[in-house]
């Protein structure tokens, strides 16, 4: 939204200072604010007294809805100089409002300050040219150009922007740890829609912790939101805003993915050598969770059945944490031997296969 408010500051001095030269010190001056801020125009004054006008209206027939908005205030320094302050909202309907001050002595002359221009910054239109410049497996780097922005005073950036990183993937009961980066005022996280203090309050069990490091790169804030990677948060959605007197930034979803105990291995199978037996299978699904690799290993549990009253567990040293899927190992002649396969992660043990003999 592209606005701008004019308002012309009118001082009048009075003639009950007569031996003093009427002169305007200093002039009300162009400003840029928010929308929904509010604006003080000053006039310094020296030889009489002050009158505001209002799109070239006294103060008297200012429009009532203006009229009750408007604040005005006077005070007089030990040098005889008169500080007019008129104080305006800036909101969208007094936007190309005009206001002029004048140093008048009744009757007499007046002297006039040039126009000033209350100029007001809407909500920004959409950031233009966006696009993904990186990817890795837990986070991904995106770019934009920025949208028209009115330079308002005193405030340096005056356009905020929060970055999220994108689903987090950990084993269950690890911590996942959301990362936002934002310029420019006050963050927050959003969980499944709702503000994560609201989401707090309303379920004790949801606990997350919260850290900031303030003036990270670039006069960036960057905060963290750990949580505990339990089942029931699986694919939860988190988000980021900033807010400020200059309007909000909300990031897109950011979802987190658990991953649990995995299922039992597939398409095992076995093949003779000469002399070996080599035992063969196809892993379990597993999301390719962040900062784990190999995120997968197997154990080979062997037994030996050739008494099937008593099997006996083949201890072997080879046949644990295994990252392949295959393991080679020599059988005894005449023996007999139930084999199976267990996956594991960072959640623990999984499912255990069925068994070949």
């Amino acid at each position: 939204m592209r606005s701008s408010l004019s308002v012309v500051a009118v001082l009048i001095i009075s003639s009950s200072i007569p031996l003093v030269a009427q002169e305007i010190l200093r002039p009300p001056e162009s400003t840029t604010v928010f929308l929904n801020r509010s604006s003080v125009f000053t006039c310094e004054t020296r030889g009489g007294i002050t009158v505001w006008l209002v799109n070239g209206t006294q103060r008297a027939t200012f429009l009532p809805d203006i009229l009750r908005y408007l604040v005005i205030s006077e005070i007089t320094t030990p040098e005889g100089v008169l500080v007019a302050n008129l104080t305006i909202p800036a909101r969208a309907q007094y936007n190309g409002t005009r206001v002029q001050c004048l140093s008048v002595i009744i009757d007499v002359s007046f002297v006039e300050s040039d126009n000033v221009t209350l100029t007001i910054q809407g909500p920004l239109s959409a950031v233009g040219d966006l696009k993904a410049i990186s990817k890795n497996a837990s986070s991904l780097t995106i770019s934009w150009s920025a949208p028209f922005s009115l330079d308002v005073t005193g405030v340096d950036p005056d356009i905020w922007f929060s970055v999220l990183i994108y689903n987090v993937q950990v084993h269950l009961n690890e911590l996942a740890v959301f990362t936002c980066e934002t310029r420019g005022g006050a963050s927050v996280w959003v969980v499944n829609g709702m503000l994560l203090e609201e989401l707090e309050q309303s379920s004790p069990e949801l606990h997350a912790d919260i850290s900031t490091v303030a003036n990270v790169s670039g006069g960036m804030t960057m905060e963290k939101l750990t949580i505990l990677a339990k089942a029931q948060y699986n694919e939860t959605a988190f988000q980021c805003a900033v807010f400020s007197f200059g309007g909000s930034a909300l990031s897109e979803n950011a979802t987190l993915k658990i991953q649990g105990p995995l299922s039992a291995v597939g398409d095992l199978s076995d093949t003779n050598n000469a002399s070996s037996v080599t035992i063969s299978w196809s892993a379990p699904f597993s999301l390719d969770v962040t900062g784990v690799d190999p995120d997968i290993w197997y154990s080979v549990l062997i037994y030996n059945v050739t008494d099937e009253n008593n099997p006996t567990a083949i201890l072997c040293t080879d046949c644990i944490n295994i990252t392949e899927t295959h393991y080679t190992f020599t059988p005894e002649c005449f023996n007999k031997y139930n084999i199976s396969v267990v996956p594991i992660n960072g959640a623990g043990q999984g499912e255990t296969s069925g068994s070949l003999t």
